[in-house]
């Protein structure tokens, strides 16, 4: 028997309520662990609910270099314009451009009109540079957290654009001092979206991170409270690839051990619904402070240089290679909220080894590319018209995916299942 778990895509919110009509309602309300990597992968459920599990992972640098001492409290990294950039979380107001090849330090840009009470994390859009001055660890009772954006264009000028945006959490309403390291309310991750800044905060007390979302633009605001997860530690890091659903987190607990948190195949900005794996480092005592990657496989942390009693950590940029629990995901471009083409795959179920699809006749025709769990590409077809059947006979059991090409050049997969 054949059965196909279609994800139906609407090519607009006009056909939505046809792709509904076309759906196969039973599977379509079917939840459960849609990841194949997953311990309790349910290879019926339509619907990714978040319950994916996974065995415990550790992973080590595959490469990792030395950084120049003027960066010894690296606590941000993007890559930007073939190069890193860090800062540091003292009192430095400079931006550490560093060579991606050989990693070393090419340029320090000062930042002009600023002030540096703790700057912990660094972002980016395609014109502005985010640096955050948000970190909140020594009394938990900040007034004046803020968000620099400078406007890349302008950075290597004598007349940099910087301006401010400034913000309070929604849910802070005790200001009373904490001591060291004992509050909810400190920060030293965000990611930046099209409209919003998403801040993943750094809670010493509950070990946990929150999400909080307020906009990009200069202003004041209230950051008002998305979700919650229990990380057991603490997250110093965040870097998101917007457009393939795929958020990585970074940090350490109590014992300077540092790890990471792998969230991908959510719904919008609900960072937390979709799969969320954990990775412990192999780099005890390393105080991992920021992560970035451009491509999802090719991951890269910083830390900051460690010393206590007979310990010292220098601090490094380290490459992590993590295309195996990400390229089939990225490649086959799988994703809860596709909902970009009106297509119906069947029969379903079917005792054939036989699919026909079903779509908007000025869709056609349609090129369909049948992959694996792993992102190859098993079989390509052009299908005419809806009459047409495509075989699956020389297929063997398992997951796959159908992406589906139009005359428009979209190209959106539906994940099917074949026994």
């Amino acid at each position: 028997m054949i059965i196909f778990l279609t994800r139906v895509i609407c090519w607009s919110p006009f056909f939505a309520f046809i792709c509904c009509s076309l759906s196969h309602v039973a599977l379509a309300q079917l939840a459960g662990c849609t990841d194949p990597l997953a311990s309790n992968f349910n290879v019926l459920a339509v619907v990714n609910d978040g319950s994916c599990a996974y065995p415990n992972t550790t992973i080590q640098p595959i490469k990792s270099w030395d950084l120049p001492q003027s960066l010894n409290e690296t606590s941000g990294l993007i890559q930007w314009n073939d190069s890193f950039w860090s800062n540091n979380d003292n009192t430095d107001v400079t931006l550490h451009r560093i060579d991606t090849a050989a990693v070393i330090l090419e340029t320090i840009f000062p930042l002009q009109s600023v002030s540096n009470v703790d700057w912990e994390e660094i972002g980016q859009d395609e014109q502005y540079i985010y640096v955050a001055d948000v970190g909140n660890n020594s009394n938990g009772n900040r007034t004046d957290l803020r968000i620099y954006r400078i406007l890349k264009n302008s950075l290597q000028t004598g007349n940099q654009a910087v301006d401010t945006i400034y913000f309070n959490y929604e849910d802070q309403v005790d200001f009373t001092p904490s001591g060291a390291n004992n509050t909810d309310f400190d920060c030293e991750a965000f990611i930046v979206s099209s409209d919003s800044i998403f801040l993943f905060t750094k809670q010493w007390v509950s070990s946990k991170t929150a999400i909080y979302a307020m906009p990009k633009f200069p202003g004041t605001y209230v950051a008002q409270k998305k979700g919650e997860l229990n990380v057991n530690g603490l997250i110093t890091g965040a870097v998101r690839l917007e457009n393939q659903n795929l958020l990585l987190l970074c940090g350490y607990n109590s014992l300077l051990q540092p790890f990471m948190w792998l969230m991908y195949d959510f719904q919008s900005t609900n960072f937390f619904s979709g799969n969320k794996r954990k990775f412990n480092v192999n780099l005890p005592f390393h105080q991992v402070e920021a992560i970035s990657t451009t491509d999802g496989k090719n991951v890269f942390c910083t830390n900051e240089q460690f010393q206590q009693s007979f310990v010292t950590v220098d601090q490094q940029l380290h490459q992590f290679d993590f295309s195996i629990y990400t390229q089939s995901f990225l490649e086959a471009g799988f994703s809860a909220n596709d909902c970009d083409f009106a297509i119906e795959i069947f029969p379903n179920p079917s005792a054939e080894r036989v699919i026909q699809m079903r779509a908007q006749k000025e869709h056609y025709p349609l090129e369909i590319q049948v992959m694996n769990e792993m992102g190859s590409i098993t079989k390509r077809v052009k299908i005419s018209h809806s009459d047409q059947k495509v075989s699956l006979s020389e297929l063997a059991s398992g997951v796959y995916y159908i992406c589906v090409n139009s005359r428009f050049g979209s190209s959106k997969h539906v994940k099917w299942v074949l026994f």
